[in-house]
């Protein structure tokens, strides 16, 4: 009984903290000069599969680099379950790149921090995708627009479920929503 109070006690502190910090997260964007596609990757996600960007296209897609010692990442990754499920059913995709841990330490994390998460988290062992996407510090979140070009970038900590972000991912993406593939779930 003293553990689970314990461990009650720890799960609503980092609620707290998560909900404080939320409100300190920044919602603005820089927009990525030149527009470049963005470089290729094959990743395992935490069942083993392999994901790739193609697996996404036509898709206006997040990719937030991050890792489990990072606050920041701890702060924004609520908001960023909050986008998620408002952006479900259109042509949007949220891509969780866990930096340099193992996929143990990352699903950890997430279970800890948000039971039951529903986005696609990619696994960046040897950190090479980091390396390549030029992340500088984290977490470090990408807009790619359907086209797979970079369209925005933001270093530091981001409230993903701001009506400032959802609309700005929208107006990314295509207007025929009729014609949007049903965006893949069989995610973690």
């Amino acid at each position: 009984m003293r553990c689970f109070v314990k461990a009650l006690s720890l799960v609503l502190a980092l609620c707290s903290v998560t909900v404080a910090d939320a409100r300190e997260l920044g919602t603005d964007f820089r927009l990525f000069a030149g527009r470049d596609a963005v470089a290729r990757f094959a990743l395992e996600d935490l069942t083993g599969k392999k994901r790739t960007l193609a697996d996404y296209s036509d898709r206006v897609l997040v990719v937030n680099f991050w890792a489990s010692w990072c606050s920041s990442c701890m702060a924004e990754f609520p908001t960023l379950q909050v986008m998620r499920a408002e952006l479900a059913g259109e042509r949007f995709e949220l891509l969780a790149v866990n930096v340099g841990e193992d996929r143990l330490t990352a699903k950890r994390f997430l279970d800890g921090l948000i039971p039951g998460f529903s986005f696609p988290v990619l696994l960046d062992e040897n950190m090479l995708t980091t390396r390549q996407w030029r992340v500088r510090a984290l977490p470090t979140s990408f807009i790619v627009d359907p086209q797979g070009r970079i369209a925005f970038f933001a270093e530091g900590g981001r409230n993903f479920a701001s009506p400032e972000v959802v609309d700005r991912l929208r107006t990314l993406m295509p207007t025929n929503q009729a014609e949007a593939p049903a965006a893949g779930r069989d995610d973690d």
